[in-house]
């Protein structure tokens, strides 16, 4: 999205919103990730959202205006001020199985693959596995960047 910065007689002068995300993102530590950020055109501010996560309740003050006095660094050149938003998020590492497990069609594979496994036999199980193997590795190869790649590479040759 474009956020209206200024208007003059010679017409308007936007920011990409994106481009302004990234920028922070850029010069933001990984431990307090950016969220958003928004234009305040009338007084020419930023204002940048940051999750910082609060192991014992409080967010350290010393890091957030650490964090502050970087975003004024860095918007000051530009003729913008900036504001620093803290949104208290827990930032914990999640496992790529808790990903699985809250995930509804991991549920859906897992149940099949058992009923198939019971109703078909292994034989039929390990088949039908390896022929979806087969089909993903076809549906990869002409799908994916890399797998375009890949097969552009080798038609090449």
């Amino acid at each position: 999205m474009n956020l209206l910065w200024k208007t003059s007689r010679r017409g308007d002068l936007w920011i990409d919103e994106r481009a302004l995300v990234d920028l922070v993102r850029s010069r933001l530590p990984d431990s307090a990730p950016c969220q958003g950020a928004t234009l305040l055109r009338e007084q020419d501010l930023v204002e940048v959202r940051i999750a910082l996560s609060s192991q014992k309740g409080a967010v350290d003050s010393a890091k957030v205006d650490e964090l502050a006095r970087a975003m004024d660094e860095l918007f000051a050149p530009l003729g913008l001020g900036a504001t620093l938003a803290v949104v208290k998020a827990d930032l914990e590492e999640r496992s790529p199985c808790g990903r699985l497990v809250g995930n509804p069609l991991c549920w859906g594979v897992m149940a099949a693959t058992v009923t198939a496994a019971f109703l078909l036999g292994p034989s039929s199980v390990v088949l039908s596995l390896a022929v979806g193997v087969g089909f993903y590795g076809v549906a990869w190869l002409f799908l994916s960047p890399r797998g375009k790649d890949l097969l552009r590479s080798l038609l090449q040759k």
